[in-house]
């Protein structure tokens, strides 16, 4: 795949990013030189603008709480609400929430070898899902409530319970938005930074820096140099491609269910990213452009880190209860 077709999908991300702050690098000279790791994987290494945030942690506490507002929402309609739990599972594994995921593709054999290109993950969180959904039989009153009534039509819902208000229904007035926008609204906090906000508008300081480097970095004459050795690699294999995304997405799959020869490719592919240090070396390039945004917004950064800290705590106290 050409780079100009690589970065096609950045391109509005990274305008309006500009737009918003995010970004302001003037030349490659400007950039530092970041000592190149040793990784087969991107689990293995640490984004700078990740440093010092437990994302995972973050992320499911949130889970949690917003559960729990959920449940206790929901439960004064005199609904139930069974919390999907799969989606703070600690037991899960852990690599599918590392904040570089896949970055660079499928880079772990096991995975390539069992799923090819498919991301496990995404099989794991379907199957919950579809199991979740299942196991709990929500009715026109669990939407309503859930959701809101705005724009909903109520001739499903129980008339008992509705009355002569679509606003309310068991006698109580449902929320704005319904049960998930109060839910939101109380986990904002009075002391989110606005660049955090769920409700700006506006991409967050981490993703803003994420997608900013991570445009750039397409944009590099050296990614050009390590997808030549990655594509030199697999094309002593048999396999002709020019970068290390070529192959995704290109299968076509036998009832879901990656094929032999999606598997051997992907074998393959993991082979030449380990033989050639592909995920050391592009991260190296990509860190490079998040330091250099990450020292133009230190202070921001710093408070979001802040911020994520007090977040966790009145997260877990809302969850306890």
């Amino acid at each position: 795949m050409p780079r100009s077709s690589r970065i096609a999908g950045l391109c509005t991300a990274l305008l309006l990013l500009c737009i918003v702050g995010a970004c302001s690098l003037d030349s490659a000279e400007e950039i530092p030189t970041v000592e190149t790791p040793e990784a087969q994987s991107t689990i293995e290494l640490t984004w700078p603008v990740y440093q010092g945030l437990d994302m995972v942690g973050f992320e499911r506490a949130r889970s949690r709480a917003l559960d729990a507002l959920l449940v206790q929402c929901m439960s004064r309609f005199g609904l139930d609400y069974p919390a999907p739990a799969y989606r703070a599972d600690d037991s899960r594994d852990n690599r599918w929430d590392h904040h570089a995921y896949r970055r660079f593709g499928v880079d772990s054999m096991d995975e390539a070898s069992n799923f090819g290109y498919i991301n496990p993950s995404t099989v794991y969180f379907e199957e919950q899902k579809k199991q979740f959904d299942e196991s709990v039989q929500f009715t026109p009153s669990h939407d309503l409530v859930m959701w809101g009534s705005e724009g909903k039509s109520t001739s499903d819902v129980d008339p008992n319970a509705l009355g002569d208000d679509p606003e309310s229904f068991n006698g109580v007035a449902i929320p704005e938005g319904g049960c998930i926008a109060q839910a939101y609204v109380e986990l904002e906090g009075d002391d989110t930074p606005a660049s955090m906000s769920m409700f700006s508008g506006d991409p967050d300081i981490i993703q803003g820096i994420t997608l900013s480097a991570s445009a750039r970095f397409e944009e590099d004459d050296r990614v050009d140099e390590v997808n030549a050795d990655w594509a030199d690699c697999m094309s002593g294999k048999g396999y002709e491609y020019e970068s290390w995304d070529d192959p995704l997405g290109t299968f076509t799959r036998e009832n879901g269910a990656p094929t032999r020869k999606e598997i051997e490719t992907a074998t393959a592919d993991v082979e030449c990213k380990h033989e050639i240090n592909l995920v050391g070396r592009l991260y190296a390039i990509e860190a490079g452009y998040q330091i250099k945004l990450i020292e133009e917004r230190s202070i921001e950064i710093e408070e979001v880190r802040n911020w994520m800290d007090s977040a966790v705590r009145r997260y877990e106290d809302v969850a306890a209860g």
